[in-house]
């Protein structure tokens, strides 16, 4: 089994679905655990502004919505740490790394 960018490369990207239409599947009509689903999709769909926040102006894949859509459905530890480091990489400027040199990662 290769890497996932073996696995995606050549592959069409997929229009990426609107974000209430991935928070209502969560929604299963009829079950006895609607409000609990109810208030599922409420989170995922606010953690994923959160996410989606520090990432405005970018082009992002099926690929890069689904992993944004999987974190979203994390814990709340998971969700603002992964917000924060978005966050944080927007504000810092691109470092450079020419080729054979190391990134410091003392830093």
């Amino acid at each position: 089994m290769g890497t996932l960018e073996e696995h995606h490369n050549g592959q069409p990207d997929i229009p990426a679905p609107r974000w209430n239409e991935i928070a209502r599947s969560f929604l299963v009509p009829g079950h006895p655990d609607d409000a609990n689903a109810e208030l599922r999709s409420l989170r995922v769909m606010d953690n994923l502004e959160r996410l989606r926040e520090p990432l405005k102006g970018l082009d992002l894949s099926s690929r890069d919505h689904a992993l944004l859509a999987w974190i979203a459905d994390q814990n709340d530890d998971v969700v603002s740490a992964a917000a924060d480091l978005l966050a944080r990489a927007r504000v810092t400027s691109p470092r450079t790394v020419q080729q054979g040199e190391q990134l410091d990662q003392s830093a």
